[in-house]
């Protein structure tokens, strides 16, 4: 069973579907909050992977945010160990800019902002096997796949929706995170998405969440642990 180093960005967020899995599957999860003010290890002793989840920030915004540069440090380390490493959303971004890539808004401001279809490639299609709509919260994204990592999906609107560095190393923009009975919560705190284009109301936020719910969670659980395996 692995030790898996989960950073969250508030301590207001305390239930993930990914952290739940985790600890049913018998690892355990240890949970810093960066954001608010927990230091991020220099050192990767005891820790078999590293998940860094989504932010209301830029990951570009390391000279003004210490907890970002650290986090940015954090990835380059765990990348050079080859330990597995999942970024959902800001942890996606991230994982793009250590590995030479960059992130940023479409031209026309346009957010995903509900649950929206998901397009596998080619060297995607058996890890996104079962999962067709993702639920995602977000008007920034990758903007392109870093050098030497590969695509994995795409959406719609964002080209980059999910991509791989190396073995383990894994980026997606979307939240398998986030569970149906999470969604009012995420309503109330992304007022800034309501009314970008793209982005879809309340009640088909809620609607949508009951459909998709059943093969979101399944899907998670297999990509889990597939993730943490692939580099054993």
């Amino acid at each position: 069973m692995a030790t898996v180093l989960s950073l969250v960005h508030s301590r207001s967020w305390t239930a993930s579907r990914i952290d739940d899995l985790l600890i049913e599957a018998g690892h355990t999860v240890r949970t810093i909050y960066p954001a608010d003010g927990d230091p991020v290890p220099t050192r990767l002793d005891g820790i078999d992977a590293v998940t860094i989840g989504g932010h209301h920030i830029s990951p570009y915004l390391a000279d003004t945010h210490p907890h970002v540069a650290a986090e940015l440090d954090l990835i380059e380390r765990t990348l050079a160990a080859g330990l597995p490493y999942l970024g959902i959303c800001f942890g996606a971004q991230a994982l793009a800019i250590v590995a030479g890539g960059s992130t940023g808004p479409r031209p026309d401001g346009a957010a995903e902002f509900g649950y929206y279809p998901l397009e596998s490639t080619p060297s995607g299609s058996d890890m996104f096997d079962g999962l067709t709509h993702v639920f995602q919260s977000h008007y920034e994204a990758c903007l392109d796949v870093p050098p030497g990592g590969e695509l994995l999906a795409r959406s719609e609107l964002f080209d980059v929706q999910a991509f791989r560095i190396g073995i383990s190393a894994i980026g997606l923009q979307f939240h398998p995170d986030t569970r149906a009975d999470m969604i009012a919560g995420w309503w109330e705190g992304n007022a800034h998405l309501h009314h970008r284009l793209g982005a879809h109301p309340l009640e088909r936020q809620l609607v949508d969440a009951e459909a998709f719910e059943a093969s979101i969670h399944e899907w998670t659980r297999r990509f889990l642990h597939d993730w943490l395996g692939a580099a054993s």
